[in-house]
């Protein structure tokens, strides 16, 4: 038969054996978890430096395809400053409309001529040498052929005007000295190549009618 004071011993001991395995065992968990946390930062930190560093290869990586990029443009000017160099040298030019036409001034500009731009046209035109009109002409297709007469019966040199099918000068009895051109002309700098040589044919074409 067991006694009361072994009984009181084989509690306590229980007893003191639990109190140790929590307190040893709340302080390892408490040390797992810190372990755990440190590698998350650990794991966080190293993913950010990861990010920065693919962030600035990549800003490196636009940065010198801007610059090749530049470069081709760059390059494309001067190939079309020199195509064009000299084919407009002496001609006046008049843009008619409201359009934006910055790139095709600049092209006329590098072709040795001068350029003018007006919404409506000026009192006297008779000075330029070429008309360009910046607008299709289905935009006033109600009074087309009376706008041509209205421009031609105060302007005796060549207009030239945008028209989507017909890329080759076009004379008509109603529009003596119309030259059409592609109305892609206005916005792809090749294409506006092709229309500097085109306003300089049609003033030729305009000076070979006139002398003949």
């Amino acid at each position: 038969m067991i006694s009361i004071r072994l009984f009181l011993i084989f509690i306590s001991s229980v007893l003191v054996a639990m109190g140790i395995g929590i307190i040893l065992g709340g302080a390892g968990g408490q040390a797992w978890i810190d372990q755990q946390e440190q590698n998350l930062v650990e794991h966080l930190e190293a993913r950010m430096e990861q990010i920065t560093l693919e962030k600035e290869q990549l800003k490196q990586a636009l940065h010198k395809k801007e610059t090749v990029l530049q470069n081709l443009k760059g390059q494309n000017q001067s190939l079309i400053q020199e195509v064009v160099q000299g084919e407009l040298t002496g001609r006046q030019v008049l843009l008619l409309g409201k359009a934006e036409a910055d790139s095709l001034k600049r092209m006329i500009q590098w072709a040795g001529g001068t350029v003018v731009q007006r919404e409506t046209l000026p009192a006297s035109a008779e000075h330029f040498d070429a008309i360009v009109l910046l607008f299709h002409p289905n935009e006033q297709h109600s009074r087309w052929k009376a706008f041509i007469q209205d421009i031609q019966s105060t302007y005796s040199g060549p207009l030239i005007l945008p028209e989507s099918q017909k890329l080759r000068p076009v004379f008509e009895p109603l529009e003596r000295r119309s030259y059409f051109f592609s109305g892609k002309a206005m916005k792809e700098p090749l294409k506006m190549v092709e229309l500097i040589h085109f306003i300089q044919n049609a003033i030729n074409h305009y000076g070979n009618e006139a002398a003949s």
